[in-house]
């Protein structure tokens, strides 16, 4: 958890409360910052992949390393495609349903230790 809220610190205007081993938190604020710095972080994500903003996002991280994420990749093929089908268009019920190019995927990885992402549409 901490490594994820210094990240997320880090990459947004809160990164003078991201120290080397803390991370400064405002008793009151915490929530709203929190927040505030995840929408700021999907919305700079979305601008950088040319993801509109009703499209629907699966993340994914699949593992640590390599082989952890080979393993689980299949799996989580197989879920995100049931998940699209179930309620992308033509296939959902729903008059709501978006078409299936309204669906990413983006799988996590790490390489040397830095987070990457890939993006596909399954």
């Amino acid at each position: 958890m901490f490594d994820a809220l210094k990240t997320l610190y880090q990459k947004t205007d809160l990164k003078e409360l991201a120290k080397e081993s803390s991370i400064l938190v405002n008793e009151n604020r915490f929530a709203a910052q929190l927040e505030e710095s995840i929408q700021k972080r999907k919305e700079a994500f979305r601008e950088r992949m040319k993801i509109e903003s009703d499209d629907i996002v699966v993340f994914v991280s699949l593992g640590n390393n390599i082989n952890e994420s080979e393993f689980s990749i299949d799996a989580c093929r197989r879920g995100v495609k049931e998940f699209q089908l179930k309620y992308g268009a033509p296939t959902s019920l729903s008059l709501k349903a978006l078409p299936h190019n309204k669906f990413w995927t983006v799988i996590s990885l790490q390489k040397n230790g830095t987070q990457i992402n890939y993006l596909y549409i399954f």
